[in-house]
């Protein structure tokens, strides 16, 4: 399935991503796949309001380009999955992952989920 369908499935369409944005989105490499993804919509769709997704709606690394490690994107990816099972509920989260909360907030913070 394309990004393009993803997002059409995953975001209202009055959150559709403005040309750039979904390039953008189509460019990026998803590590943490449907779940990073939706992680990342559902972020830019609550920063958009009642508006269509910008370019600047998105995390920085989805904007910059800026690759993460492999050790980094295993990371994220999990963090997403584990995110997306909890609801988003990141104390629960936390206690899954066996981290602290704090350290579950610096590293969504960090990989911008």
């Amino acid at each position: 399935m394309s990004c393009g369908s993803l997002v059409d499935t995953l975001v209202d369409p009055a959150h559709r991503p403005v040309p750039q944005a979904m390039q953008l989105l189509e460019e990026h490499h998803w590590p943490g796949n449907v779940a990073e993804l939706a992680t990342v919509l559902h972020s830019a769709a609550t920063a958009a309001g009642e508006g269509p997704i910008r370019r600047d709606h998105l995390p920085t690394y989805v904007r910059t380009g800026r690759s993460l490690t492999p050790l980094e994107q295993a990371e994220a990816a999990v963090i997403a999955e584990v995110l997306a099972s909890t609801g988003g509920n990141k104390t629960e989260a936390a206690k899954q992952l066996g981290i602290a909360r704090p350290t579950l907030y610096a590293k969504i913070r960090s990989y911008r989920l």
